[in-house]
């Protein structure tokens, strides 16, 4: 078989590989492919992304059959960091990007981050995927997924809730610059069973999906015209949290801290409120104000590329 073989900040290669091949073999096959030894601490495949700790019972008791790996799978590793001792660690003083918030006095050695993905009308996407799978590779996959939820209950989501014929409504989210939205949100969290949190910047307030059904959930941020992913870094420079735990009391304070932290932000200038706000098509060039004249615009002109308009 054939996989697709990506180590975080070390590239991707295609690796060939016996069908009956053990994980033992795979992690040795991947350190012999990259031209050099690495600690491996776990790796991620397929969707919604399964994890795999390289324990040494996994390793010697797994096939990659025995897990579900085939031929053309795509397997992320990720690297297991040295954790620094207290001399030299990086301390609680560290000095914070534009896009960080301290959680020190909620969440001690962690920091709060603002993930930015591409904006690029497929920013829903992006942000839900990176929170899953820490990449956006998969954001197609989530539209394909949607879409197939969409067609297969056309009575719970009916022409009348979906504003247009169910199968037009289909091909339409299948398309690359078909923005996504809260039908689209409450889909992906039904299907991954993670409770989805929207925090709205220009509301300066969480819209929860399905809060009271999971006790995992994600967080996007949203600004009133785009997306970004939400994660939590250790400051010891282990990897980033995108799922939260509700009943964590710690997870809880980090909640209310950030509900606080929006009104900050939005003073700042990164909210945008779309029905008051000027959005420029990108295509034309055109300035509206609100997104019912950005609705008719995109009906008349076929214009689908649109932004906020930052001039005065």
């Amino acid at each position: 078989m054939r996989v697709k073989v990506n180590i975080k900040g070390k590239g991707e290669k295609v690796i060939s590989l016996k069908d009956d091949i053990g994980i033992k073999q795979l992690v040795e096959k991947v350190n012999e492919s990259f031209g050099q030894q690495t600690t491996l601490k776990s790796f991620r495949f397929g969707y919604p992304p399964r994890h795999i700790n390289l324990d040494s019972e996994t390793i010697v008791s797994q096939t990659l059959q025995d897990i579900g790996i085939s031929s053309g799978e795509k397997i992320s590793f990720e690297l297991a960091e040295k954790v620094q001792t207290s001399q030299g660690s990086t301390g609680e003083a560290r000095q914070l990007k534009e896009n960080q918030i301290s959680l020190a006095d909620v969440w001690p050695g962690h920091i709060g981050q603002i993930h930015a993905v591409p904006d690029d009308n497929s920013c829903l996407f992006h942000a839900l995927s990176y929170c899953v799978s820490h990449e956006i590779e998969t954001s197609q996959q989530l539209r394909e997924i949607v879409a197939r939820e969409l067609s297969q209950n056309k009575e719970e989501f009916s022409d009348a809730i979906l504003g247009r014929p169910n199968d037009e409504y289909v091909k339409w989210i299948l398309k690359n610059s078909s923005w996504g939205g809260g039908i689209e949100i409450a889909i992906i969290s039904k299907i991954s069973s993670i409770g989805i949190y929207v925090l709205d910047v220009d509301a300066c307030e969480f819209e929860k999906f399905n809060e009271d059904q999971y006790e995992r959930f994600m967080i996007v941020v949203f600004n009133g015209v785009h997306y970004d992913a939400f994660e939590v870094l250790d400051l010891l420079g282990r990897d980033s949290i995108t799922v939260f735990d509700k009943t964590d009391p710690k997870i809880l304070a980090m909640i209310k801290k950030l509900q606080r932290v929006t009104r900050v932000m939005k003073n700042s200038g990164y909210s945008f409120n779309t029905r008051r706000d000027r959005i420029k098509c990108n295509v034309c060039k055109s300035v509206m104000i609100g997104e019912r004249e950005v609705a008719r615009h995109a009906e008349s002109t076929g214009h689908v590329d649109f932004g906020q308009d930052h001039a005065s």
